[in-house]
């Protein structure tokens, strides 16, 4: 699974519109809709920090995410313009891979890489 993660923070004022537009049944996750292989949107609140909250799209994989920016890119650029007076400040903390542990502890990795845990190499110090 894809993970798109954004830090946002809300001014006093904004919190209850924000909440709706970027929540999980928000204007956001409409548009998201509209691409193939969108898995949902978790809308965060950080309860020691008011006004900082974090967003986490879910996408079944990068390509699809790609997709959907190329195919609803100006639609994505026109919400984005209409909600920046929401936020005070928003960061794109990036993009994250799912890892998977099987049963026996092995992880694997979207692009089919494994490693069972105790079994990776560390470089020695030098």
């Amino acid at each position: 699974m894809h993970w798109v993660v954004w830090e946002f923070l809300v001014g006093p004022n904004q919190k209850r519109e924000f909440e709706t537009v970027y929540g999980p049944q928000g204007e956001w996750a409409r548009l998201f809709e509209r691409g193939e292989g969108y898995l949902g949107t978790v809308l965060l609140r950080d309860p020691a920090a008011p006004g900082r909250y974090f967003t986490i799209d879910r996408w079944r994989s990068p390509a699809d995410y790609e997709a959907f920016r190329a195919r609803w890119g100006d639609a994505y650029e026109q919400l984005d313009r209409r909600c920046a007076e929401l936020t005070e400040r928003e960061v794109a903390l990036g993009s994250f891979l799912e890892l998977h542990t099987a049963a026996n502890g092995t992880i694997m990795s979207e692009n089919g890489e494994t490693v069972k845990p105790g079994t990776a190499k560390v470089p020695a110090e030098g």
